[in-house]
């Protein structure tokens, strides 16, 4: 039988793919536009809540990301796949604590049987404690006993005599004056050390804004140099990386909290650009090299998804 949650996502799922239908596109193009793979949007669409067990928390950027991409009003569906998400949860739930019952039954049984089986006769008992008690009287009476040859030993070494020290035998080591530093040792006037170069200041221009997508360029770079992005989460978002149109395993896409932070670095050439894609790019920053990237006013405030390129094009002379 399957699950009140499994028939919510069914419902969801069909939405979505009745809509890619009507759009004309194949699985494989979806997968281009939201970067999920055709195996998470088949069992979007198949409603396999089952799927998504071990990543139910990213289930709703997913939902949304697909959403977003066949231009369907997520509020829409947010409320059903919500009550499907928390339905999943609770049956995984009550069936743990079922489980939890059950081991603690058992270990309660087994432990029961033990204690009846390990019980010792109390002659074995008086046994036990005869002879432990003989054993310590034997070690206390050999104890005493070195102590007082011990003793002895150590009170006949105390009464030997010192040696009589013979007054001519001291010999008397002359001081030596303290010698002048030497002129070697004065401190050498410190050499001035090179300026390094200044860095050349990247130059990020906007090129286009299409809804939430915006596409940057980077000019004024040097090749083989390192960039480095700093991305700054001042609100939870699931957000994803891709460089060159791979995506990233370091740092993977998830879900980042307030307050963590994530990097990508790498070496400048002409036509390099990375791809940041965030599922609430609201109050969130980035920086290139240390230096905040401006954003679009209507992309930086955009609480919902949102695609960020960056491309370097033309280098510094």
């Amino acid at each position: 039988m399957c699950k009140e949650g499994e028939h919510n996502l069914e419902k969801i799922g069909l939405i979505l793919q009745e809509r890619r239908k009507e759009q004309g596109y194949s699985l494989e193009e979806m997968s281009v536009k939201t970067k999920l793979s055709t195996v998470q949007l088949s069992a979007i669409e198949e409603g396999n809540i089952q799927f998504f067990k071990d990543d139910l928390s990213y289930l709703s950027y997913f939902v949304r990301y697909y959403a977003n991409a066949l231009g369907i009003d997520y509020n829409e569906l947010r409320n059903e796949l919500d009550d499907t998400i928390n339905a999943y949860t609770d049956s995984i739930t009550v069936s743990q604590i079922k489980k939890q019952d059950e081991i603690t039954s058992n270990v309660q049984k087994k432990s029961k049987k033990t204690k009846v089986k390990s019980k010792p006769t109390s002659k074995g008992r008086k046994k036990m404690d005869l002879q432990t008690i003989a054993m310590l009287l034997f070690a206390i009476a050999i104890l005493v006993l070195l102590f007082f040859g011990g003793y002895k030993l150590l009170s006949g070494s105390l009464n030997v005599k010192d040696p009589i020290e013979d007054p001519g035998s001291t010999i008397v080591v002359p001081k030596e004056d303290p010698k002048e530093e030497s002129k070697e040792d004065e401190k050498k006037p410190e050499t001035e050390k090179p300026k390094e170069p200044e860095k050349v200041k990247l130059e990020v221009a906007q090129k286009s804004i299409e809804g939430s997508s915006v596409v940057y360029e980077v000019k004024n770079w040097v090749k083989d140099e390192k960039a480095t992005f700093e991305f700054e989460f001042h609100n939870a978002s699931w957000t994803s990386f891709t460089e060159d149109g791979q995506q990233l395993a370091n740092p993977a896409a998830k879900i980042f909290n307030a307050g963590e932070k994530a990097s990508v670095i790498f070496n400048v050439v002409e036509g390099k650009s990375l791809e940041a894609t965030f599922g609430y790019m609201n109050g969130n920053e980035i920086k290139l090299n240390g230096e905040k990237v401006e954003l679009d006013a209507s992309i930086a405030t955009l609480p919902d998804y949102a695609t960020i390129t960056f491309k370097f094009i033309g280098g510094a002379n």
